[in-house]
């Protein structure tokens, strides 16, 4: 049976590859980005089955009335992915703390609030499943990620108590962990995005994730290149 699947962050990137592959699979996609336009994009080349929803994820009024509107409008979810998220880097005493905050609601409260609003009913149903496209930085240090590495730990640290707390409700919850991949975020980089892994890869492991059968569930997976990091 098909699956209407949210996914944050879905209009670029790792989100967009996601969404790209899941639509080919035939599942309904639900997308929540501030680019309205590379969502309708998607939208016209799967109509019918791609739903986007415009929200700046990062502000909690906005979020407020999209997921209202949402769940008025498709009252049956069977998976959200948490993929979307930004990069704060720098040493902490040159960092605004507006922009440190800015960080923490992206790519950590926009996941909880999502989750608090998606979560009853499938936990009415007994069935669903919490996907966290989240990052090696949730537990390895870098100099000058004190922001984006607290954001992650965290939602490693959100993911791993909704395991517990769900498992009698057989709502499965995993956390997928790539290292660096070649996405517009480093275009100001001096990585070389050619020897990165491809989004593709993470869209790959997402539909693994999905394949796997009831009661089985991947709780974390890390994608790294053969390399190892930068």
């Amino acid at each position: 049976m098909k699956q209407t699947i949210v996914i944050t962050g879905a209009s670029r990137g790792i989100g967009k590859s996601i969404a790209k592959k899941l639509l080919l699979r035939g599942e309904k996609i639900v997308m929540l980005s501030r680019n309205i336009d590379a969502m309708e994009k998607i939208a016209a080349e799967h109509p019918n089955q791609a739903v986007p929803y415009q929200v700046d994820l990062s502000d909690l009024e906005s979020l407020e009335k999209v997921m209202a509107q949402l769940c008025s409008d498709i009252p049956k979810i069977d998976c959200v992915i948490h993929n979307a998220g930004s990069g704060l880097f720098g040493n902490i005493e040159e960092l605004d703390f507006q922009e440190w905050q800015k960080q923490l609601d992206l790519n950590l409260n926009a996941a909880v609030f999502i989750t608090q609003k998606l979560l009853p009913q499938m936990k009415l149903r007994k069935s669903g499943q919490l996907i966290f496209i989240n990052s090696i930085a949730a537990g390895k240090v870098f100099s000058g990620g004190s922001a984006y590495g607290v954001s992650k730990a965290g939602l490693k640290m959100f993911a791993d108590t909704l395991r517990e707390e769900l498992r009698p409700f057989h709502i499965g919850v995993s956390s997928v962990f790539p290292a660096a991949t070649a996405t517009s975020w480093w275009d100001s980089s001096s990585f070389p995005k050619e020897e990165m892994m491809k989004p593709e890869s993470i869209a790959n492991a997402v539909g693994f994730i999905l394949d796997q059968s009831f009661p089985a569930v991947v709780e974390e997976m890390t994608l790294r290149r053969v390399q190892g990091d930068f």
